[in-house]
């Protein structure tokens, strides 16, 4: 899995640090920088960040020594307190006798729950409509209207499949949801983070075939409490669907069956 974070470079919540020196990097000039960079990454991982440490920008693993890698840590420690944010989790591998590090970095959200939800399910199943629908409170209009929250990168957008992870918020204040007019507008949810008492945070995973491992990264690499496993009525229970539930038995996360696609049942071929 860090060899396909890698692979793909920098991307939407996804930053390369090949070292950091405290001397040098919390450094007035440097420290903002920094500081308003993992702020557009927590942004793009709606409050979760991953850096890679001890690659180059392009990429190109060199690795660290452990003084290094504990350096380029505290590091990111000081910034993250700064962005409200701290260290969830160090992911350390040993690439030719040195250290690359995968860093969960999340906001902390004081004094409010905070429970993470993934979703699993065939491609096609509906999952990123089902979250589109649930968090804007738009009824979807079978032609994408919803997904468009969650799936926007141009090929997905064309082909109508989701080829990455995706995150949405959902939020609730005195006991009611609170909905998105616009889920892509990132003002709008910050002001859900702030003004929520609670707060769900969704991982939106991958039901094509080719990219099972990215829908693994997704459900192995965040603390999840939940998952959504879609199934579409019209297609049923498939091989992808028996796959993902395999993944979320054997990690012990409490699974919620969702039908989707009932507007298509057939009745009569049921009957048949």
């Amino acid at each position: 899995m860090l060899d396909e974070l890698i692979t793909k470079g920098e991307h939407g919540n996804v930053e390369f640090k090949e070292r950091l020196d405290s001397k040098v990097h919390l450094s007035d000039s440097k420290r903002k920088h920094l500081a308003t960079q993992m702020k557009y990454r927590l942004e793009q991982g709606n409050g979760e960040a991953i850096y890679v440490i001890g690659v180059t920008d392009s990429g190109k693993p060199v690795g660290l020594d452990k003084l290094e890698f504990e350096e380029t840590l505290n590091v990111l420690r000081v910034i993250a307190a700064e962005n409200n944010a701290k260290i969830k989790q160090v992911e350390k591998y040993a690439v030719n006798g040195k250290i690359i590090g995968k860093v969960t970095i999340r906001k902390v959200v004081k004094g409010k729950v905070n429970v993470i939800v993934a979703t699993a399910g065939h491609v096609d199943s509906g999952k990123s409509t089902l979250l589109g629908s649930l968090i804007s409170g738009m009824p979807d209009d079978g032609a994408g209207k919803t997904r468009i929250f969650l799936d926007t990168l141009p090929h997905e957008i064309q082909r109508g499949l989701s080829a990455d992870l995706s995150y949405a918020l959902y939020g609730f204040k005195d006991g009611k949801p609170i909905k998105l007019k616009n889920p892509l507008d990132k003002k709008e949810r910050a002001k859900l983070v702030e003004e929520a008492e609670k707060i769900v945070s969704f991982v939106d995973t991958v039901g094509h075939e080719p990219w099972l491992r990215t829908t693994i990264r997704g459900l192995v690499g965040q603390n999840i409490d939940y998952a959504l496993l879609t199934v579409g009525v019209d297609s049923g229970v498939t091989r992808i669907t028996k796959e993902h539930l395999g993944l979320l038995m054997a990690m012990n996360i409490p699974i919620v069956i969702v039908l989707t696609k009932i507007d298509r049942f057939d009745e009569q071929k049921v009957q048949e």
